[in-house]
């Protein structure tokens, strides 16, 4: 389940075959409750999602992670945030949580993306939606800026 806030990139997710959900206008845990099932956490039962991606940055989801994260699960960094956040580290035990970052990749993640790429099942043109020239670098960052952009 791809989560935004961005019904535009939102429906390119969902043309691509992944279930959304906009956090915004969405109540995510009933969906993602209903997409996934649910799963025991040490505050209740939850969406039975194994791995949390973020690729967003925003405080809120990884305190939605400890918060709705089921027992031995997985939250994973994408995202660049350079603000210090506090971690309940007893919780993560009793849970068997953990959180990795996405600083580098081991060779058979390329190999499973290079095959992802090179089988044509998904159309992966569609999710480029404009291309800058290199000079124009800091305008097509500026554009991808929340609020800013799509």
């Amino acid at each position: 389940m791809l989560c935004d806030v961005s019904d535009f990139r939102l429906r390119i997710a969902e043309n691509l075959g992944f279930a959304v959900c906009n956090t915004e206008t969405d109540d995510f845990i009933k969906r993602a409750a209903d997409y996934f099932g649910t799963a025991a956490s040490l505050t209740g039962m939850v969406p039975k999602i194994d791995c949390w991606i973020d690729a967003a940055g925003a405080e809120s989801i990884p305190e939605s992670f400890m918060q709705h994260g089921k027992i031995i699960s997985r939250f994973v960094s994408v995202a660049v945030n350079n603000k210090p956040r506090q971690l309940d580290l007893l919780h993560m035990t009793y849970a068997q949580k953990s959180i990795i970052s996405s600083g580098g990749y081991f060779p058979e993640d390329v190999r499973d993306i290079m095959k992802i790429m090179a089988s044509g099942k998904w159309n992966l043109e569609s999710i480029i939606t404009q291309i800058f020239p290199l000079e124009r670098i800091s305008e097509a960052i500026n554009r991808g800026r929340p609020g800013k952009g799509f």
